[in-house]
């Protein structure tokens, strides 16, 4: 396992410098372990699968989790804006950095293989994990 931290610029779509961030580290597997920052506009999607919510921030992020895989994400947030009402959903591009991102993955290359296959039950291609 090895630990990557950054820091994310204003202006960086979140969903993009992660997979950046992977390919500048040659990680093709990874999790995120943690996230603190702030957005200046979101794009979520609910669990149908379909329905997108735009929203301009700021926004503070609270959580971020999920995987990486040969360059594709399946992370999903929490915010809350100046209201203090909260938010979440899966991460879409249109994430925007506004002061900071700082994120640390873990990449998995030596422990595990990935692979996403699509799976009829849930209409999505679904992550499988090959011990190595």
């Amino acid at each position: 396992m090895r630990p990557v931290l950054t820091r994310l610029l204003p202006g960086t779509d979140l969903k993009k410098g992660i997979l950046d961030l992977c390919v500048y580290e040659h990680l093709e597997t990874a999790v995120v372990i943690s996230a603190v920052g702030s957005l200046t506009e979101s794009v979520l999607r609910t669990a149908d699968g379909k329905t997108l919510f735009a929203k301009i921030g700021p926004f503070e992020l609270t959580s971020l989790s999920g995987t990486i895989s040969h360059g594709q994400t399946h992370l999903h947030c929490s915010l809350y804006d100046r209201n203090m009402i909260s938010i979440g959903g899966h991460v879409m591009e249109g994430c925007i950095v506004h002061t900071t991102m700082e994120i640390t993955i873990l990449g998995l290359d030596e422990e595990v293989t990935t692979e996403r296959l699509f799976d009829p039950n849930t209409g999505y291609d679904e992550l499988l994990v090959h011990p190595k």
